[in-house]
């Protein structure tokens, strides 16, 4: 140490060398410094190959069994009992470590005693390590985590040192640093719930005393192991004596910081008149930078953190930059998408994300930046900004941007308000950079007509509620759609799945971790028709289900013969299964722009009633019993096609005389039309007629302003490719207009409307529920909590399932949520469902710590969330042209598609066959319809596996030709 100024200076091994003298870098070095690194090398080497085994294993009953005791990286455990019990270990055996080495450091030795109780809690620690390893998945960069070094540097050299004798073990270690363990086990138990109910502020004052505690440790241990050690050979520096003391460069550099820094230890100070007047100017000097480079760096990190700063872009990364009502009111949309875009399996992919819109940084925002993961959060940024201003959006670097995302607020209160505004903003985006590749998400769909007139690409936008409404209308007949179509939307949280082992539900997890991927087709199967194609396919387990024909993608054209160019969409677990024996070896996303760019600017189909609804004045109604196949919500004539290979297949009967005809003005002539009044009373008949009839669908509103979306979902069950026109009956709590009536229920054959609360069962009944084919309730947004507006639906779906099983009766019925969270309030017994009625969660888990997607609700078909659709935006990033073939799958007709989706029953012939010899029957010359999944045990099982079994009462999932529909 320097004993004083002006006194030679003594080394530890000078002054003590009973106890010092071995302790050199050169002697030491190895077991303290070298073995650890040689360690962590050999663990990040070992975690490799582990981690590829797991992800492969990932749904084993081994480590589905650990996962709920240990957890993953994103979520706690199901059984926190035994990590907390571990961190509450750590904790006090890293806290004895520090006491040992405090010890040490006045006795200068190491006795037996504390050794053997060293070498037992590193036991411990050991045990700890691999735990985390564990909970981390090995992943190859956990040994690098800093936990994880502070375990490899206190550890390796006990037992590096236990060969020695104890007296000759190095008293000194870095053991001090395990009082960082300490303070992380602290904030693991104390997050876990395992301290008790102390109040705030006495669990703020600990984690303060911790931390000070610390911070105090490692900085003076640190010292304290530096000063005793000394510098290493290649250190140490040569002084020149002066008045001022013995002086180096580095020593002056350590002298002139501590100086301007205003800190001053007093250790030093100039001797001659020169170097006194210099130094005053110094620290003029000095104390100016500092405080005006103080001064910016805090100006620059309140306007980082207040949005007002500029995005600085690092590399050659993607960029996508979200504006919108999404993004200015922190919709739940903007969540989902943010979701979507940070999943764990898209990390090597992800992109750098800004975010702007005109408010202040709100706490809702802090919280939902917060509640993503650290890698994730480091990638998003929120910015302050006009988009109408073009400095703003040089601040975000629009012009370098990959995606930009115009995102709406599904709960705005005023939708005309706010595709509007969206409009706006996406027109000073297209002035701004007209070449953006741009993205614009708008809520009513006869404001797309506006969007196009003012300059915007028709395949720039989209309608979520058109979306929304033409989905749940082919969820009425293909019960369960919603949910095979979200599952492929939305990308698998591997973290939150649950430990089931239960058959089917192990299919549905399966489905989960479906996507879309788009590809291009080896050059071998070039002329090959789409359906053989598909077939060949089926053989990885990919499944294509569309082709970009030209401009346009086509769904399942079957007999269309591939070019080796060509633009392949197809659901995949994992589209490496295929290999090169599929794919090419070519970027296929060029060649989709390139392709999409030749695509003239076709407007949107025109929203007016007068172009969307048929012309034809007969269309064929289908009423038949109400006959479901075993526990399955929809095997039933009328929404299941009978196929000619099907057994016991019977003819349809249409009965046109059992619904009364269309009345209102049209049933006039010209003239009286335009004076006639409607008369509610024949509608009500009409009601009544269809109701006794049976075999219907029945749309409840749950909120008002819902009638252009009750077009939408009309139109989707009214389409020439279908067979039979099922009647639909709408269910209000207001009655609809005279113009609304004119519209809808007067344009369209066999649609009518009841009037009354949805939550009365009475009315439900009177308005022929009970012998309804079918249920939808769509909703609305409100003001406040979308969880409270969900209320109405959650009552009245409860009310409804009450009622049915008094009466003995079910029927299957799909619930739009506005909050993903309001599932968790709904009752997980299925009503449809007979054997499980009596178990409660039929799925065994509590669905308040389960994710959206893994409710026995959603994954049975019966609840969707338009929120879903946000991920749609996202994968628009990862998968460019999945917002035109979710369209096509969608819209059909529309969307100028000859195949549509269909559900059928499964042949009594296949029953025990797999599902291979299915889709081989299905892909045959006959059919040319693609399987898409199957609906089995109240699940949607989403493209399953070629060997799995198939079952008596399972229905099929296909896309099919109008041909097709009409086998039946």
């Amino acid at each position: 140490f320097s004993c004083g100024r002006g006194l030679a200076r003594m080394s530890c091994r000078d002054v003590h060398p009973e106890f010092c003298e071995d302790l050199t870098w050169e002697k030491i070095g190895w077991n303290y410094l070298l073995i650890p690194v040689i360690d962590v090398a050999v663990l990040v080497i070992l975690f490799t190959p582990i981690n590829m085994v797991w992800k492969r294993c990932y749904d084993s009953k081994l480590l589905s069994f650990m996962r709920d005791y240990v957890g993953t990286p994103d979520e706690t455990p199901k059984y926190t009992s035994m990590m907390s019990t571990c961190f509450g270990l750590q904790m006090i055996f890293s806290f004895t470590h520090v006491v040992i080495w405090i010890e040490r450091t006045y006795s200068h030795k190491v006795i037996q005693e504390t050794y053997i109780v060293e070498a037992l809690t590193c036991v411990f620690f050991i045990f700890h390590f691999f735990v985390m390893a564990w909970k981390n998945e090995f992943n190859p960069f956990f040994p690098l985590s800093a936990p994880a070094i502070i375990d490899v540097l206190t550890v390796s050299p006990v037992f590096a040192s236990a060969a020695l004798p104890v007296a000759e073990i190095p008293w000194i270690s870095f053991s001090y640093l395990r009082v960082i363990r300490c303070l992380v086990a602290f904030e693991r138990v104390r997050n876990s719930g395992a301290l008790g109910n102390y109040s705030e502020l006495t669990m703020a004052l600990i984690y303060l005393l911790l931390k000070t505690v610390t911070l105090v440790v490692v900085l003076a241990g640190t010292v304290m192991f530096l000063e005793i050690l000394e510098d290493p050979v290649f250190l140490q520096e040569s002084f020149t004596s002066t008045n001022m003391g013995p002086l180096s460069f580095v020593q002056m550099t350590y002298w002139i910081f501590t100086t301007i820094s205003t800190v001053g230890y007093g250790d030093f100070s100039p001797t001659t008149l020169l170097s006194r007047l210099f130094i005053i100017i110094a620290i003029i000097v000095g104390v100016t930078f500092f405080s005006s480079e103080l001064g910016d760096i805090v100006q620059i990190m309140n306007l980082e953190g207040s949005g007002h700063g500029k995005f600085r872009k690092e590399g050659k990364g993607p960029h996508v930059v979200v504006f919108g009502g999404g993004v200015a009111n922190c919709s739940s949309t903007l969540n989902t998408f943010l979701g979507e875009l940070f999943m764990p399996e898209h990390a090597v992919d992800w992109p750098l994300c800004s975010l702007m819109s005109m408010s202040e940084v709100t706490p809702a925002i802090q919280d939902l930046l917060s509640g993503l993961s650290k890698p994730a959060r480091a990638r998003v940024n929120y910015f302050v900004g006009n988009p109408m201003s073009g400095k703003d959006l040089e601040r975000v670097c629009i012009k370098k941007a990959t995606l930009v995302v115009v995102l709406a607020d599904m709960q705005a209160l005023d939708r005309d308000a706010e595709d509007e505004a969206n409009i706006l903003r996406a027109m000073a985006l297209k002035q701004y950079h007209p070449e953006l590749n741009l993205r614009l998400m708008m809520l009513r769909p006869q404001n797309l007509q506006y969007a196009v007139n003012v300059g915007l690409k028709s395949q720039w936008c989209f309608s979520a509620f058109e979306l929304k409404s033409s989905l749940m209308a082919h969820s009425c007949r293909c019960f369960g759609w919603s949910t095979l179509m979200a599952n492929v939307l939305l990308a698998v949280d591997y973290e939150g799945r649950p430990n089931i082992q239960e058959p089917t539900w192990e299919e549905y997890q399966w489905g989960l971790g479906m996507e879309i991927y788009g590809f291009c087709a080896n050059k071998s199967f070039a002329g090959l028709k789409f359906a053989d194609f598909v077939l060949q396919a089926r053989k990885f387990n990919v499944t294509p289900i569309a082709v970009q024909v030209g401009t346009t993608i086509k769904v399942n054209p079957s007999e269309y013969p591939l070019k080796a160019s060509d633009v392949i969409f197809a659901f995949a677990h994992d589209l490496e299964a295929g290999g090169p024996t599929l794919t090419a070896d070519l970027d296929w996303k060029p060649t989709f722009r390139q392709n999409q760019m030749k695509a003239p600017d076709s407007p949107k189909p025109n929203a007016a009633p007068e172009s969307i609804w048929p012309s034809s004045d007969e269309v064929a109604i289908e009423a038949t019993p109400n006959k479901f196949a075993k526990n399955q919500p929809v095997a039933q004539h009328g929404s299941v096609k009978v196929l000619p290979w099907m057994p016991n297949a019977k003819e349809e009967s249409k009965v046109p005389q059992a619904v009364p005809k269309r009345v209102g003005p049209k049933a006039a002539n010209n003239g009286e039309a335009k004076s006639a009044k409607i008369d509610l009373l024949e509608y009500e008949k009409m009601t009544d007629a269809i109701a006794k009839e049976g075999g219907h669908y029945m749309l409840i509103l749950l909120g008002q302003n819902l009638w252009q979306q009750a077009m939408a979902f009309v139109h989707g069950l009214r389409c020439d490719y279908l067979p039979v026109h099922t009647p639909v009956i709408i269910f209000t709590a207001t009655a609809p207009n005279q113009e609304v009536i004119e519209m809808l229920f007067h344009e369209m054959d066999a649609v009518s409307f009841s009037v009354g609360n949805p939550r009365n069962t009475k009315h439900l009944e009177k308005a022929g529920i009970i012998t309804a084919k079918s249920v939808a309730m769509l909703s609305s947004a409100g003001a406040g909590d979308p969880r409270m507006v969900d209320g109405t639906g959650i009552i009245a779906l409860a009310s409804l399932e009450k009622h049915m099983r008094d009466l003995y009766r079910s029927i299957p019925s799909i619930l739009e949520l506005q909050s993903q969270d309001s599932i968790k309030l709904i009752s997980q017994k299925l009503a449809m469902a007979t054997s499980v009625v009596d178990e409660g969660d039929a799925l065994r888990r509590d669905p308040l710590k389960s994710n959206f997607n893994l409710q026995p609700r959603f994954a049975a078909g019966g609840i969707f969330n338009t929120n879903c659709l946000g991920s749609l935006l996202a994968d628009a990033f990862y998968t460019p042209g999945i917002i035109e073939l979710f369209e096509g799958l969608t819209f059909g007709e529309e969307s100028n598609q000859t195949s549509f989706p269909f559900q059928l029953r499964l042949p009594e012939e296949y029953v025990g066959r797999t599902y291979g010899d299915l889709c081989e029957m299905l892909l045959g010359k006959e059919m040319r319809a693609v399987p898409v999944g199957l609906y089995r045990d109240n699940l949607v099982l989403c493209c399953p596996k070629n060997e799995e079994k198939l079952q008596e009462d399972d229905l099929v999932y296909v896309l099919g030709s109008a041909a097709f529909s009409q086998l039946s």
